[in-house]
């Protein structure tokens, strides 16, 4: 009988570490979605002209913006949502 006792401890020690990698597994799949997702944008911005300092810059942006609306809730900072876009005709 302790020798069951033993085997079902076994087991469910297995159990749980099968359990931990698949969660671990899950994490990074949904990491590689992800980033999938953002090489895709990138090649998107490319074929639209962007060059790799335009896409520099951009993110630049974004990170600035980001960093900005998460310090804090009573931040001032808003986006500017106005385009100046040169050579368009109106």
């Amino acid at each position: 009988m302790a020798g069951d006792l033993r085997n079902w401890q076994d087991l469910g020690g297995v159990q749980k570490a099968v359990q931990q990698q698949k969660q671990q597994l899950n994490l990074l799949c949904l990491a590689t979605d992800q980033q999938k997702q953002a090489i895709g944008i990138i090649v998107d911005l490319k074929k639209s002209g962007m060059t790799d300092e335009d896409i520099s810059n951009l993110v630049k942006v974004v990170s600035k913006w980001s960093s900005k609306v998460g310090q804090a809730k009573d931040s001032n900072f808003e986006l500017n949502n106005r385009l100046n876009l040169q050579n368009t005709p109106q």
